[in-house]
């Protein structure tokens, strides 16, 4: 059986920024501030599983937090953000929109004065435009739902 995981011994600077942490709760984020309590308690000797208990967390995420923080140190504290979903949108058609936005619906020869997202949307034609129905359309039946929501 492996050793229990536990947080190396804190440094006085470490530990006084853990505890500042933990104290101002409402001026730290959610995230810095359940990872700060973990290591915490970790330091002080709790066992995983229970700070996993106070915490209401997975035990496997409490050793995860501990392993990093020994391995890098407070920067675990930082949340690390992925780049995430990647845009469905290229320039081009991003370029092309706002080309069409900025010009008057009148001087486009159509009959209304003001842009709205239906008829918007019916001058771009290129497929990031026209991906999700808008609202507007929904209401109005015009998308092929019958009005009921667009799915």
């Amino acid at each position: 059986m492996s050793r229990p995981v536990r947080a190396r011994r804190l440094t006085d600077d470490e530990g006084q920024l853990l505890l500042r942490l933990i104290r101002r709760r409402g001026r730290a984020d959610a995230i810095r501030y359940r990872r700060g309590l973990i290591i915490l308690a970790s330091s002080s000797g709790t066992p995983v599983l229970a700070i996993a208990r106070l915490i209401a967390a997975d035990p496997d995420t409490v050793r995860d937090v501990i392993h990093a923080f020994n391995a890098h140190g407070l920067s675990v504290l930082e949340p690390h953000w992925g780049a995430g979903r990647p845009p469905r949108i290229t320039d081009q058609d991003e370029a092309f929109v706002v080309e069409i936005a900025r010009r008057r619906p009148g001087k486009l020869g159509l009959p209304f004065t003001h842009w709205i997202g239906a008829s918007a949307s019916s001058r771009t034609t290129s497929a990031a435009a026209t991906a999700a129905p808008t609202r507007h359309r929904c209401r109005t039946g015009s998308c092929g739902s019958a009005g009921n929501g667009c799915g």
